[in-house]
């Protein structure tokens, strides 16, 4: 019996979006480093990521080929496209990435689902490398967002998304390859009434369209409704079926290894023969040589190994980042008028007065910024690797690491009510441990509370977790976590 071959490994990297926003904004001096150093594999994210380098130099990765950075360009890579980066040896690149959940965002966005669709299939369509000086308005607007989230400034967000919305159309536009796409463009062009056709074939597709059933859908006549179609679509209905059911066809081959045949059952096709016959015509090639190519990126996937076996227990690699905002306390807003007011009394009376009334309303204006700085927390929690990282970032600025634990050091995770938990209880717990308290001070957010060991020692933390960190630490540590 020959040997099977075992699979290379392949990391996922999982990221969940911050309440509310389609971005995700990983900045600051934490992605200053020599990137690769400690892995020798590629990796994949679950959102499409964004990266700008401003300075270094060293290798990016996507899939088998190579290309040089030494700062000023920037990536779009879709989810699921195996890829790495890796600085030179002894030299340290400065990056900063927004991760965009682009499904969600152009769903909102667009009212027109068919439409959203074939933008998001554009967008996904292949990964960039590009420098700034190529590309500037894409880069401005990339830069822009960082910018925005960097600052976090009221409305953030909405500023935020605004800019995204052009980003995205930009890069719509810039992956735009073939004539196919251009005549697709035109669907926003079209009447209702061929909008009402193209969406029922975008739901039908893999049925028995009729074309007669199309023109009672628009209320005309069969011989009408193929001259008023093929007049705006420039194809006959027969060729846009068939060219649905084909690039539907090419999103199977790309992303599973379902046999030829039975894709092209779900397509609609009755016979492999009109499936291959039909393919080749559309796409120049057949879909077993369609399906080899290098662009076809996510097919890949199935040739690695995502999981790596520890000691004789499977565990994934991937990194979970969870980002949690702690509500300012009732008192904070008040407390920062009524400095403004008596920094701004001293200055006038300063003025008018005395000078010696000076010093101390600058003195109020400077304690007033940075009190306005550590008022504003957010904690970023990232696992990744048996590792548990926090990180307290002030004022959407600051960043400072508070704890990266060793997950094999984990007693329990659960509910703060849960009886795992009981006998660390403030008040009525049996022992006493450190506190550290890292939730969103959200009464409608029920906390956990974390007992582990660090250096030696061990600490309760509590926690906002969310579904994906609880349920990627229950798949390794069965018996330690505990469901709300």
């Amino acid at each position: 019996m020959a040997k099977k071959r075992k699979k290379p490994k392949m990391e996922f990297r999982y990221y969940q979006m911050p309440a509310g926003s389609p971005i995700l904004a990983l900045l600051g001096q934490k992605w200053v480093q020599n990137y690769g150093n400690d892995v020798d594999y590629l990796h994949f994210h679950n959102y499409l990521e964004i990266g700008f380098c401003y300075e270094g130099d060293g290798v990016m990765a996507f899939g088998e080929a190579k290309m040089r950075f030494s700062g000023r360009e920037f990536t779009v890579i879709p989810p699921n496209y195996a890829h790495t980066t890796n600085s030179d040896l002894g030299t340290v690149s400065k990056w900063e990435y927004l991760f965009i959940d682009v499904e969600g965002f152009m769903k909102k966005f667009l009212n027109n689902p068919v439409k959203a669709e074939k933008m998001i299939q554009r967008i996904y369509s292949k990964a960039l490398f590009l420098k700034e000086n190529e590309s500037p308005s894409i880069a401005a607007k990339i830069l822009k967002i960082m910018n925005i989230m960097r600052e976090g400034e009221e409305f953030y967000i909405e500023e935020s998304s605004g800019v995204l919305a052009a980003l995205l159309v930009e890069i719509a536009r810039l992956n735009r390859a073939s004539p196919e796409d251009r005549v697709e463009e035109e669907t926003g062009k079209l009447t209702n009434m061929i909008t009402r056709v193209l969406d029922f074939v975008s739901y039908h597709y893999m049925e028995d369209i009729r074309i007669e059933d199309l023109a009672k859908i628009c209320h005309i006549s069969e011989t009408h409704f193929r001259r008023v179609f093929t007049s705006h679509m420039k194809v006959s209905p027969l060729e846009y079926i068939n060219s649905v059911r084909i690039h539907t066809a090419c999103e199977f081959l790309q992303k599973t290894d379902t046999p030829v045949a039975d894709i092209a059952h779900k397509c609609g096709f009755t016979t492999n023969s009109t499936f291959n016959r039909n393919f080749r015509q559309i796409m120049g090639v057949t879909p077993v040589e369609w399906r080899k190519r290098p662009e076809n990126y996510e097919q890949q996937l199935l040739d690695f190994d995502i999981h790596s076996e520890e000691d004789g227990k499977k565990v994934m690699n991937y990194k979970i980042v969870e980002q949690v905002s702690r509500k300012k306390k009732s008192m904070s807003g008040v407390l920062c008028v009524v400095m403004i007011i008596f920094a701004v009394l001293f200055v006038v009376m300063g003025i008018t007065i005395s000078q010696a009334f000076m010093l101390p309303g600058f003195l109020l204006a400077g304690l007033y910024f940075v009190f306005d700085i550590f008022s504003q927390k957010d904690y970023e929690y990232m696992m990744e690797n048996g590792q548990f990282e926090i990180d307290v970032i002030y004022g959407k600025k600051y960043r400072k690491t508070a704890h990266i634990l060793e997950l094999s050091n984990l007693e329990t995770v659960a509910p703060h009510w849960h009886e795992s938990v009981a006998r660390y209880k403030k008040n009525g717990g049996t022992e006493k441990l450190k506190k550290y308290d890292y939730t969103s001070y959200d009464e409608d957010t029920p906390y956990y509370t974390m007992i582990i060991r660090e250096d030696g020692h061990k600490i309760k933390l509590l926690l906002d977790l969310n579904e994906e960190l609880l349920h990627a630490m229950k798949t390794q540590y069965p018996e330690k976590v505990y469901f709300a």
